[in-house]
């Protein structure tokens, strides 16, 4: 074979193999309807997708009321995503059982001309905007079920309440923000520790609903996730701290 057909053959070859050109398509993002799920159209069909790892504040729920931040959430995933070609990853399931794609959503840099300096880039070429949602305060990361980049996310959610980003802009509590129950006051920016009950064998993050519960009476606390599983204590399957 004339070697400059081999060259030509061998990297025709991996641009075949490539992930990144073939194995993810781009879909067109139909509608934003609300912070953490869009509708696309992927494989020629209309799909829900609820974004992999990240909880923005409810703005649809008929049984809810509007949370705080939510429509900042909502509209930035707008400004951002409607109109734009994106790319779904799958993890580990790839629907839920609503039937909704769960996808890891990147969007190109090239479509992000006015990205924050927040967003997290997943390449060199690419934002990952589940991850730019929490770096940029807009949500939490989700951990009810396991994925992925749980780790990942969890440090981008600490960063931003650190860095007072978005939603957690005044050190609002957790429990305040998304579900009402305040009244413990528990800082966000106080997660340098982990908390406990004297009557359970269970360990959480101080933000967990769990904890929220925990009487003042009852409430411990340890610096370290080490010095919890040394006291006999197991890890909250909820806020897996």
């Amino acid at each position: 074979m004339n070697p400059k057909r081999y060259i030509f053959f061998f990297l025709f070859l991996l641009l075949l193999l490539s992930p990144s050109v073939f194995s993810f398509p781009l879909s067109p993002v139909f509608r934003v309807v609300d912070g953490d799920t869009i509708v696309v159209n992927y494989q020629g069909q209309k799909e829900k997708v609820r974004l992999i790892g990240v909880d923005t504040p409810e703005t649809v729920d008929p049984r809810r009321p509007v949370q705080y931040f939510g429509k900042e959430a909502s509209n930035f995933t707008k400004r951002m995503l409607t109109g734009k070609q994106v790319r779904l990853e799958f993890d580990q399931n790839k629907r839920d059982k609503y039937g909704r794609l769960l996808a890891y959503i990147h969007l190109s840099l090239a479509q992000a001309k006015d990205a924050p300096d927040c967003m997290v880039k997943s390449g060199p070429a690419e934002f990952d905007f589940d991850a730019s949602l929490i770096s940029c305060g807009y949500g939490h990361a989700y951990t009810r079920f396991p994925f992925a980049r749980m780790d990942k996310y969890r440090d981008l959610e600490r960063q931003a309440r650190f860095s007072n980003r978005g939603l957690w802009a005044g050190g609002n509590s957790y429990e305040k923000l998304f579900d009402k129950a305040g009244e413990k006051g528990i800082s966000a920016k106080q997660e340098g520790y982990f908390v406990a009950s004297r009557n359970s064998d269970k360990f959480h993050r101080p933000d967990c609903k769990w904890a929220m519960k925990i009487s003042d009476r009852n409430l411990i606390k340890f610096k370290t996730r080490e010095e919890a599983i040394k006291a006999g204590l197991k890890p909250c399957g909820v806020c897996r701290p």
